[in-house]
Parts: C-alpha cells; sequence; structure tokens
C-alpha cells in the first residue's frame, strides 16, 4: 500500500492508495505511528485512492484514531467512495470517524 505524506502547517494528511487489509494494516500503523512520534497530532487520511478496507484495515483506522486522541489531536477520513461509505454503515463505525469530501475542508477545520 503505498502512503504519500504531506504536511499543511500543523495537519499532517496521509494520501492512502491500494486496498487497506490486514495484510497492510501494520505497514500502515507503522507509518502513522512514525509521524506521531515526529509529534503530529493532527491527521486527515486521505481514502480518495482506497478501494476497499477488510475488518483488520478497520482496527488499523480505529488504532490511529485511539493514538491521535491519545495525544490530543484528532484524526479525520476524507475521500470515502460509496463503497467505503457503505463498508462504514454497515459495521456501524460511520458515526466514530468525522468525515469529509475534501482534504483542504478536512485540513481548515483543524486551524
Amino acid at each position: 500500500m503505498p502512503v504519500t505524506c504531506e504536511v499543511y502547517e500543523h495537519v499532517t494528511v496521509f494520501n492512502l492508495a491500494g486496498e487497506l487489509a490486514s495484510e497492510q494494516a501494520e505497514l500502515f500503523k507503522k507509518v502513522v505511528l512514525d509521524a506521531l512520534e515526529r509529534d503530529a497530532r493532527f491527521v486527515v487520511l486521505n481514502m480518495q485512492a482506497v478501494p476497499f478496507v477488510d475488518s483488520g484495515g478497520l482496527e488499523a483506522l480505529l488504532w490511529a484514531q485511539e493514538q491521535c486522541e491519545q495525544r490530543l489531536g484528532h484524526l479525520r477520513l476524507c475521500g470515502l467512495d460509496e463503497n467505503l461509505k457503505k463498508i462504514m454503515y454497515v459495521t456501524r463505525l460511520e458515526g466514530q470517524f468525522e468525515a469529509f469530501d475534501a482534504v483542504t475542508d478536512a485540513v481548515k477545520l483543524m486551524r
């Protein structure tokens, strides 16, 4: 799973690509933890290029959110397609995450 990272002032944006499945969850966690250890607290996950998330990927998202909250920060999602919105709905996680259509909207509200 390719992950690129951009920083907008105090907000770290991860651009994810490919499936976020159990096989990629540990790599995802490592990338997020590395950023958090460098004092990132406000994180946006751009999911625009993520077609699918399985249970291991959902657990990784919940873990990332918990890590941000422990550092008094926030995690937001953006760019969810209809498939990912349905996955969040079916798993009853749609209310667990703040989700936005665009990265700029998610970043703007963290200022």
